[in-house]
């Protein structure tokens, strides 16, 4: 349909509205279509927050628990158990406390899946998903640990 202005032409078609004007043209898009893409954007941005926003934000805290695994398990020796207190503190901030102690940590990579680090007495690999930790000692044991939050 067409309607005839002393400004020019105005031609409406279905779902949208464009006006010609001498040498220029306005195309106004319906409102759905605009409620649909800011719908879209909101909620792209709240995904992006989601995956990226916890992963280095805040400090977190963990108590690890586990025991040295032995090569060939002797029912009269007990294992020795292991308590440590873990901050993740940022992408590459870890501090371990085992008793009283404080123990130097250096991260040596650090992504989704696995956070690694030495000291001066272990490596350790933590594994984000599944809270598991592993110390591989530099005079051989293994030990595997369970973390979760405190």
């Amino acid at each position: 349909m067409t309607i005839s202005t002393k400004s020019g032409s105005l031609l409406v078609e279905i779902g949208r509205i464009r006006q010609d004007r001498d040498k220029g043209s306005i195309l106004l898009s319906n409102f759905k279509d605009a409620k649909m893409q800011a719908t879209q954007l909101a909620v792209s941005v709240a995904m992006l927050m989601t995956m990226v926003g916890p992963s280095y934000a805040a400090e977190q805290q963990f108590l690890c628990k586990g025991q040295l695994v032995q090569q060939m398990p002797d029912p009269a020796i007990q294992p020795k158990s292991i308590d440590l207190n873990v901050t993740l503190g940022g992408k590459d901030k870890l501090s371990l406390i085992v008793g009283n102690d404080k123990l130097a940590t250096r991260v040596t990579s650090n992504n989704k899946i696995q956070l690694k680090f030495v000291t001066k007495e272990f490596v350790g690999e933590y594994f984000h998903y599944t809270g598991d930790m592993f110390l591989i000692y530099n005079s051989a044991p293994l030990a595997r640990l369970s973390c979760a939050a405190s």
